[in-house]
């Protein structure tokens, strides 16, 4: 199994994990579905935290992934999210129908 740790809260002066994100203020938001879309600088409004960084890691299951992201050093400063990645989640197309 796939999952991602994404690391939340305030941008330190070293960006943490192993994909290391730009500050919020760098953004770019794409927004709409289909042949209405449109990009926006800037964040998507109303996050409560900004993503500073993240990892993707292979781990067995969800406890695994747990003692994964406590080992990471952003633990300690920062909240660490953990997503599993959907194998069977489809192509665009099929989870749009």
């Amino acid at each position: 199994m796939q999952f991602l740790l994404l690391m939340h809260g305030t941008p330190p002066d070293e960006a943490p994990g192993d994909l290391p994100l730009r500050p919020p203020a760098d953004a770019t938001t794409l927004r709409g579905w289909g042949e209405a879309l449109t990009i926006e600088p800037g964040p998507m409004p109303g996050s409560a935290e900004t993503i500073v960084g993240a990892r993707l890691i292979d781990a067995p299951d969800l406890a695994a992934a747990a003692e994964v992201a406590a080992g990471d050093p952003w633990a300690v400063s920062g909240d660490i999210e953990i997503r599993e990645i959907w194998a069977d989640f489809g192509t665009p197309e099929e989870v749009m129908a």
